[in-house]
C-alpha cells in the first residue's frame, strides 16, 4: 500500500478517527513517504468530539445539523431526503471541493496537504441560504409554513391525473404572473370543454 502512496495525487479514507493510523497509513506516514500528494478523510462527526466515534448515516448528519428541520410539512414529522444531503452534498461534494482546491496548490508549491472533511459540518455549511432568509425574516422556524417548504400554492408539488406529480415554483414576479394567467386560461378552457361535453356539443 506504501508503494501506491509514493506513486498516487490523492489518497481517500473514510474510516473513524484513529483506524486508519493503526493500520500504518495515516497522514504523517503517507505525507513522508509522498510530500506532494493529498490526502482526503471524511468522517460522520470530524475527527475530535463527543461523537467522533459514533457511528451515524444520513438521516442523522441531516439532524443534528439542523438540515432535517425543513424536510416536511406543517403538523407532520421530518422526513429523510435520500442520502442526498449528508452523504452527497455534505461529505463527498466538501470533501472533492477541498481536495481539488489542494491540487491547484500543489501544482504551484509541490506541498500536499490533508483535507478532512466531516459530513455534519458540511452539512451546515449547505444551510447558508436558508439560515441568511430565515435572519432576513424571509422564512420561519415552523417547518411547512413559508415559500421554501410548502406553505404556498406556487411553490409546492401537485399530483396529476396519472398519478403523477409536478412541481411548480413561480417565485419571481414574473414568473408568477405567467404562472396566475396560465391557470387562469387553463380553468377557462376546462370549464369550456366540460359544457361542450355536457351539452353534447
Amino acid at each position: 500500500m506504501l508503494s501506491l502512496v509514493e506513486q498516487a495525487d490523492m489518497f481517500i479514507e473514510g474510516f473513524r478517527p484513529g483506524v486508519i493510523e493503526r493500520l500504518g497509513l495515516g497522514p504523517e506516514v503517507c505525507l513522508a513517504r509522498n510530500k506532494k500528494m493529498i490526502y482526503g478523510r471524511m468522517t460522520g462527526w470530524g475527527q475530535h468530539g463527543p461523537l467522533a466515534q459514533a457511528a451515524g448515516h444520513d438521516i442523522n448528519y441531516a439532524s443534528i445539523s439542523g438540515v432535517l428541520a425543513y424536510s416536511g410539512f406543517a403538523n407532520d414529522k421530518p422526513f429523510p431526503p435520500a442520502t442526498i444531503i449528508g452523504d452527497v452534498g455534505g461529505g463527498s461534494l466538501h470533501l472533492v471541493m477541498g481536495m481539488l482546491a489542494a491540487y491547484i496548490h500543489v501544482l504551484s508549491t509541490g506541498e500536499g496537504q490533508v483535507i478532512d472533511a466531516a459530513i455534519c459540518d458540511g452539512n451546515v455549511y449547505m444551510q447558508t441560504l436558508l439560515t441568511s432568509l430565515y435572519a432576513n425574516g424571509l422564512v420561519g422556524e415552523q417547518r411547512g409554513g413559508d415559500f421554501l417548504t410548502g406553505a404556498s400554492p406556487w411553490a409546492n408539488t401537485y399530483q396529476c391525473a396519472d398519478d403523477k406529480y409536478i412541481t411548480v415554483q413561480a417565485l419571481e414576479p414574473n414568473f408568477y404572473k405567467e404562472f396566475i394567467t396560465l391557470i387562469y386560461l387553463l380553468t377557462i378552457l376546462i370549464f369550456q370543454c366540460n359544457t361542450i361535453n355536457h351539452y353534447g356539443l
